[in-house]
């Protein structure tokens, strides 16, 4: 609302939907990101608050950390040493990709539990504590604290890579005849 209210008087004169229009394109292009209620607004759903001049005082404009250059090779080296695939260089596409492929880990452990819980197959407590690393990082929506607690997790996720290594022999090949 204050940047609308700014940029319509003088000097600028600017008309209040080609504020909105530029402020949507920087949160497009990862430069802001927007807080709404005291919690990060997605996205996807920035399109209702923004359109409606009536909510534009309960947004909040929040400019993102960029995270560095070596921060995100060392994710990127992570990344393809976990999930055997080249990951993107950039810092959103990269964020997306690693989420993507947790999600596919999450899956696939969702499913293990549901057997493991039945306490008739192994690998229980790997399972728990990967889900538990998976969460964790699933917590995280920002893109810059996403790939710091990305980092940060390597070990657990080193670990947590070949557990599930193990775990989808076990439960695609060994489990008939467990």
């Amino acid at each position: 609302n204050e940047l609308v209210a700014r940029f319509s008087k003088s000097p600028f004169g600017w008309q209040e939907w080609e504020t909105v229009l530029i402020v949507a394109c920087l949160c497009k292009w990862g430069e802001i990101s927007f807080k709404m209620d005291g919690a990060i607004l997605p996205m996807n759903k920035a399109a209702a608050p923004l359109t409606k001049s009536g909510q534009w005082k309960q947004v909040t404009i929040i400019k993102k950390k960029s995270t560095s250059k070596p921060e995100l090779e060392a994710a990127a080296k992570l990344g393809q040493k976990l999930f055997s695939q080249i990951s993107p260089e950039k810092e959103d596409a990269l964020f997306s990709f690693l989420r993507d492929e947790l999600q596919k880990w999450d899956s696939n452990l969702t499913g293990y539990k549901q057997l493991a819980d039945t306490g008739s197959y192994s690998g229980k407590q790997e399972i728990d504590e990967g889900l538990k690393v998976i969460q964790k990082l699933f917590g995280v929506e920002d893109s810059y604290e996403f790939i710091k607690a990305f980092n940060g997790a390597k070990n657990d996720l080193e670990k947590l890579s070949d557990d599930i290594n193990d775990l989808k022999e076990f439960y695609t090949t060994q489990k008939p005849t467990w």
